[in-house]
This record gives C-alpha cells, structure tokens and sequence, in this order.
C-alpha cells in the first residue's frame, strides 16, 4: 500500500464542491481544519464536542463561515449565540421555496451529492429542478442538527 492509497481524497472533495462553494455561508470540514492547522479527523472530534459551531446533516459537517470566524476571535467567557439566531442568520438571504439549484449554492456541493445529504436528513424529496423544499424545513432541520457548540 502507497501513501497515497491511505490518505483521504482531496480531489474527490474538491469536485463535490467545486463552482459551487464561492456563495455558500459554510465552510467544508477540510478548509476549517486548515484555519486552525489541524487533521481533517482532529476537527471533526472538535465538532462532535460541540467545542466549534457545526451543523451535521445526514452524514456531513457544515461549519458556518461567518460565525466559527467569529468563534475564533471570541473570548471563552462570552456567551455563545442562541442556536434559532445563528440559523435565522444564515438562511436569512434564502428564497420561501427553494430549488435543487438554491440547495446546492447554499451548502457549497454538487447535486448528486447533496441530494443524498438532505434525502437522508428530510430536507427534500424526490422531485426534478422544481421546488422541493421551503426556507424553514431548512432551518428547522439546521436548528435540529446544530452541534453543542458552548
């Protein structure tokens, strides 16, 4: 067995996000790692812990930009953010009815990836390019799938 056998895939990665992350409020699990020099499996631990804010739906991590930038900055004994709040924010600029097309912008991947992210959690349904889900099935699903970030 190569080295390169028995580390991660970063260009699989890199194609379930690619053209899509550039208007995404979420971070990938990798590029967080990164912003505090840590393994991809250290940071998701750290998520698990609730020690960085996270949202885990189906079987992925999304780690809100604006708020674990906020988090890095922020003393230990200030209060966290009130979970309705920080999802509020981040679904603020999101349409009442969102498409596969809204979907796939806002969590940063591609189709074929996403949909079995969000089948999985609820979030949608089988249907085509039409609407397949609204603005607060979103959030609901986001609140409910919030880490234990303190």
């Amino acid at each position: 067995m190569t080295i390169s056998e028995t580390r991660p895939d970063r260009r699989a990665e890199s194609m379930r996000t690619a053209d899509v992350r550039g208007t995404s409020p979420f971070l990938t699990v990798s590029a967080a790692a990164q912003l505090v020099g840590m393994s991809d499996a250290s940071f998701r631990q750290v998520l698990v812990k609730g020690r960085r804010p996270g949202y885990r739906v189906g079987n992925r991590w999304f780690v809100p930009l604006a708020e674990y930038v906020d988090t890095l900055g922020r003393a230990a004994s200030l209060a966290p953010p009130d979970p309705h709040a920080a999802v509020t924010e981040l679904t603020r600029s999101l349409p009442s009815l969102l498409t596969f097309d809204d979907l796939e912008a806002f969590f940063g991947m591609r189709r074929p990836y996403l949909y079995d992210v969000l089948r999985l959690s609820g979030i949608v349904q089988a249907r085509a390019n039409r609407t397949v889900t609204t603005k607060e099935r979103v959030a609901e699903v986001l609140v409910q799938s919030r880490n234990g970030f303190a």
